[in-house]
């Protein structure tokens, strides 16, 4: 690893800024390993970076100063606005990832790969069956989806152009004798497939979904809907590239993700999210759960609307985001509540028989998220649990 260098800005960045930098900082460059904000005259006065090859130290330190003008200084500062807020429990659990590692609870396989069993497994699955029931209160209809989707459906949800740092593509060898005897050819001494396998492969014409919902709207398209309204729920694996912000249970690149999709008129639609919100607060409070639900927005990356997306969302408060406690001083994201106006509905063109314009909204939640900030929050023995999590759920 490389002398880490400084690159400093024109002027500083306030705290809200930096706190978008430092969501983006790894994706400016495969060779940056580490870094660190530099604090001085008020705010964000630079980064630190550590290179694996430090023949690119200037070119990357000018990809960074692009970045901080062209796009995080571009959105405006929107005070932050907190929906509500739940009390803190008690004490957090001490390195509550290392006991889950040694007792092999969680076995991180490969970068933002962590297998689990144990306690938090049982707790997945149970809090999976809770938002599933919320879900059937609703009227929601189960669907197991398939993992893998077209790609231009996650292009035509506006994904790709908005998100290209988190989009993981599936391919498959090009449909061809000759390719697959050249490819079998090459590789009988062995050696890095990866390194090669795009060479003899076709179209990336299907991708690793990054969330749920976007399967309902696929589903629905072109659909005239009788009634003018649909709740779909389903749980699937989700597939992020979190680059080098993996941590633990924190920030997977392979997830469990359970959403709850409301299709109506807006009315309907913002009360089944206003809804979600009175239901899940009280679900936390039954669990001695901390945190809070704040207006928020997405991790918008590249593109001229890139602040404007963030600025848009924020003011519109088309985003809400459940942050659940992990440490006195830390919270991560577990859920979030979304209204999606006739975005998705236009889309797919999906309408009610009457010909009513509609829209739509989702709620979705990070299984092992939750599971994990439980774990912070009441510690990996059963002995110290909530009295409202089953006996069931205790002994797995």
């Amino acid at each position: 690893m490389s002398t880490p260098f400084a690159v400093t800005f024109a002027e500083p960045l306030t705290e809200y800024h930096a706190d978008d930098l430092r969501r983006h900082v790894y994706y400016v460059s495969e060779d940056i390993r580490e870094f660190r904000l530099i604090r001085g005259n008020g705010g964000v006065a630079g980064v630190e970076i550590s290179l694996a090859d430090a023949g690119r130290a200037e070119e990357v330190a000018e990809k960074v100063r692009r970045l901080v003008v062209d796009d995080i200084l571009r959105r405006r500062e929107v005070p932050n606005k907190v929906v509500w807020r739940l009390p803190e429990h008690g004490e957090y659990a001490a390195d509550t990832a290392g006991r889950l590692r040694a007792t092999q609870a969680a076995t991180t396989t490969a970068p933002g790969l962590t297998a689990i069993s144990g306690a938090p497994l049982a707790l997945l699955e149970y809090f999976d069956g809770r938002f599933r029931a919320m879900a059937a209160e609703c009227g929601a209809t189960e669907v197991r989806y398939p993992t893998l989707i077209p790609t231009e459906v996650i292009d035509r949800c506006g994904y790709i152009a908005s998100f290209p740092q988190l989009m993981m593509f599936a391919t498959r060898l090009r449909g061809d004798i000759d390719n697959y005897r050249a490819f079998a050819d090459r590789h009988a001494p062995g050696g890095d497939v990866a390194s090669y396998v795009l060479e003899h492969s076709g179209p990336a014409d299907y991708c690793l979904p990054p969330a749920t919902c976007f399967h309902v709207y696929h589903q629905h398209e072109g659909m005239r809907l009788p009634a003018g309204r649909a709740a779909v729920t389903a749980a699937a694996k989700v597939f992020r590239h979190e680059s080098k912000y993996e941590d633990g249970l924190e920030r997977l690149w392979d997830f469990t993700m359970r959403e709850i999709v409301f299709i109506g008129d807006r009315d309907h639609v913002r009360e089944r999210r206003q809804a979600m919100l009175g239901n899940v607060r009280a679900f936390l409070e039954r669990h001695e759960l901390s945190g809070h639900c704040e207006v928020a927005n997405d991790p918008f990356f590249v593109g001229a609307d890139f602040a404007a997306k963030m600025t848009l969302q924020s003011l519109s408060e088309s985003k809400y985001e459940l942050r659940l406690g992990v440490a006195a001083d830390r919270t991560i994201a577990c859920g979030s509540f979304n209204y999606h106006d006739s975005f998705f509905t236009s889309r797919f063109d999906i309408g009610a028989a009457d010909g009513t314009e509609l829209s739509t909204g989702c709620v979705a939640f990070g299984l092992e998220r939750f599971a994990y900030a439980f774990l912070c929050q009441h510690g990996v023995d059963p002995a110290g649990w909530p009295p409202a999590i089953p006996a069931e759920v205790r002994c797995a």
